[in-house]
């Protein structure tokens, strides 16, 4: 299902018709918020143990939820999913980007 909605978010911007930073919104906004919780500091560059000491969660807790995020995203690796979260822009905890 993710990958219909990313080829059409991305015939939208080829035809110019949707911006970069609608689609990463979107396709943020399908993560919990848990997974948002995650996404902003990957989003800033954080590694996995800079995570889990700001949010006190476990090791396996924070691969897990990036594994789970890069899946929803449909995010190749960790950089795409960083270049994602940077692209939805500055949100808070609302449902919207992170």
């Amino acid at each position: 299902m993710i990958q219909v909605l990313v080829a059409a978010d991305e015939a939208l911007l080829r035809a110019g018709i949707l911006d970069t930073s609608a689609v990463a919104r979107g396709r943020v906004g399908a993560l919990t918020g848990a997974g948002r919780e995650v996404l902003r500091p990957v989003g800033t560059g954080l590694s996995n143990a800079e995570i889990l000491a700001r949010l006190d969660l476990g090791a396996g807790t924070v691969k897990a939820r990036i594994s789970r995020i890069r899946t929803k995203l449909d995010c190749a690796n960790r950089v795409q999913a960083a270049t994602l979260a940077h692209g939805a822009g500055p949100r808070t905890e609302a449902g919207e980007a992170p």
